[in-house]
């Protein structure tokens, strides 16, 4: 093929001088990452880094996009990365090109926006089409055409990194899956990707106006010692091997192709691998997820907001440790700089209902949950106060019991659910739980137990039940599984344990509160596949057309050639 394009070069020359573009698809000089693809969303108002590699080190490359050409060189070890500017949204399709000499390759349909990392286990990974019929087609559909072209796509699983075990064993450094690219939202792209990560990116779409592009990183089952880095698990002494896959296998395999992604944030729905831990060793699993965001953070330079779900209710029998889980996660608020949780509790197992206990199909209100999160903190849109759950700041004694503050309560606190009666509050007593009623006493204040119960309790907890929900049982009956609190929004309380009641509202004041309030912290950034072949018969037509085309645009001036890598058809 070489030999031919130079003669036909040749003969074109001997012609006459002409300029013409000559489409090849082999002897690339580079190759860009597959994370860069056509239909992607670039982040906005940050550094966009593209990157790739080459054999010809030294060798000078440039990317254009918009009206930003940037240059970079290959360096010693055959890696090159440019970094375009900052940029505003942009909701237009645009083209990308990068070019090494008279070689080019372009990347076209691509968005500025918001782009999403999607991390955890299968509550995070669970597709929209694995929610049963709970969300019918003409209901999808309503949904993306309400935001058109503003949804895109990166999904791959966990079967992509165990399709190859040795894609696990290090940082790849690029996306393992050939077959994996971004995808243009339609209804069956929407169907295969995650529910949450579905309804989280229409939701801000919509009400920021902005394209939403969400990168899948999650893997069904994994605990958070294969989602981190070796680096990391060496930092936590979190060393957990099962099911096949090594400490650090998927990070290696899907997070690391990904490190010079400019992203928004994270959505993460992951803890009940650790539930055990919740019983065994209380708090060490926000060490884990503290040191797991730490290090993507200190490796993609940028101090993303970390959006994570506390886990919902779950079958009587199984998995035990399910609701202390849920009060350590309550307490990561105060561990994980710069996150932000959503509740669960309500939209968990329902015994009538489902029969998977650990995936409960309803998933979106947890996805709009996390979306009015991230909206209100990092968009300006919403009052996170009304938007967010109530969440308790502190408790202290008095003549009456205990009382109990909270934060974010809207137009102030309530029964949510069919109950009447405010329900799920429990005092402790040196590790003993003991159920005691409660009542709303303020706009943001519940008494709980009686002056007794007060002298005796060390803490206060909420929602520890395993089946903890907010209408179960349905109907009239038995409240020992219900934990009723919400906001004027409807929002629920989380489950929490409050490990110390303070003497007086004064000592509270006075002392700094065992959890906060979630606080905002500024963004900071840091500063495809292979393609087809085309036969023989094809590539003869083209031979034939190129030499009549060179012919006919016979024109003064020096010949100049264009070479662009052929791209697959759309």
């Amino acid at each position: 093929m070489k030999r031919i394009i130079a003669v036909l070069l040749c003969a074109m020359i001997a012609i006459g001088t002409v300029s013409v573009t000559v489409f090849a698809d082999e002897d690339a000089p580079f190759t860009v990452s597959r994370a860069i693809g056509d239909y992607m969303v670039l982040q906005r108002d940050a550094e966009v880094k593209i990157w790739g590699w080459s054999d010809n080190k030294g060798e000078k490359i440039s990317v254009t996009f918009k009206d930003n050409t940037v240059e970079g060189t290959v360096d010693e070890n055959g890696e090159w990365l440019v970094k375009l500017p900052k940029m505003a949204a942009d909701k237009n399709e645009n083209t990308l090109t990068v070019t090494m000499g008279s070689y080019s390759e372009t990347f076209e349909g691509i968005l500025v926006g918001d782009v999403y990392l999607v991390g955890g286990q299968s509550n995070a990974e669970k597709t929209l089409s694995a929610c049963g019929n709970i969300y019918s087609a003409s209901y999808i559909q309503d949904i993306i055409d309400s935001t058109p072209n503003m949804v895109r796509y990166f999904y791959q699983t966990r079967g992509d990194a165990m399709a190859k075990p040795e894609r696990m064993n290090e940082p790849q450094k690029d996306v393992v899956s050939a077959s994996r690219k971004w995808k243009v939202e339609n209804r069956a792209q929407a169907l295969g990707f995650s529910a949450i990560g579905f309804f989280f990116a229409h939701k801000v779409a919509k009400e920021a106006d902005v394209p939403v592009g969400m990168i899948m990183v999650a893997s069904s089952g994994s605990p958070v010692s294969q989602l981190m880095s070796k680096e990391a698990s060496d930092k936590a002494n979190y060393k957990r091997y099962e099911n096949n896959i090594p400490v650090s296998g998927m990070y290696n395999a899907l997070m690391h192709p990904f490190i010079n992604t400019s992203v928004k944030g994270m959505i993460y729905y992951q803890g009940e691998s650790e539930n055990w831990d919740a019983i065994s060793n209380y708090g060490i699993y926000n060490t884990y997820v503290n040191t797991y965001v730490e290090d993507l953070r200190e490796k993609m330079g940028q101090n993303f907001p970390f959006y994570y779900v506390q886990l919902s209710s779950h079958k009587l029998g199984e998995w035990t440790g399910i609701a202390e889980q849920r009060a350590v996660q309550f307490d990561g608020l105060s561990v994980i700089e710069n996150s932000g949780m959503v509740v669960s509790m309500d939209q968990g197992f329902r015994p009538e209902k489902e029969s998977d206990f650990a995936h409960p199909n309803n998933k979106e209100p947890v996805g709009e949950r996390l979306a009015a999160l991230a909206l209100a903190r990092e968009y300006g849109i919403g009052d996170e106060s009304y938007v967010t759950s109530p969440i308790p700041l502190y408790a202290y004694k008095t003549d009456e019991g205990i009382v109990v503050k909270f934060t974010n309560v809207g137009d102030g606190l309530k029964v949510i659910g069919q109950h009447q009666e405010l329900s799920g509050f429990k005092s402790i007593v040196n590790g003993a739980y003991r159920s005691l009623k409660a009542t709303i006493i303020s706009k943001d204040e519940v008494l709980v137990g009686d002056k007794r119960s007060a002298m005796q309790a060390t803490g206060i907890g909420y929602g520890l039940e395993l089946l903890a929900f907010a209408d179960y049982p349905e109907g009239e009956g038995d409240l020992t599984y219900v934990a009723n609190l919400g906001n004027s929004n409807d929002l629920p309380a989380p489950t929490f344990k409050l490990k110390k009641v303070y003497a007086s509202l004064e000592d509270a004041l006075a002392t700094p509160t065992p959890t906060k309030a979630p606080t905002s912290a500024p963004v900071q950034t840091a500063v495809t596949e292979g393609q087809e072949h085309t036969d023989d018969a094809t590539s003869k037509t083209w031979i034939i057309w190129t030499v009549a085309g060179a012919v006919a645009v016979v024109a003064v001036g020096v010949a100049a050639v264009v070479i662009i890598k052929k791209k697959k058809e759309k």
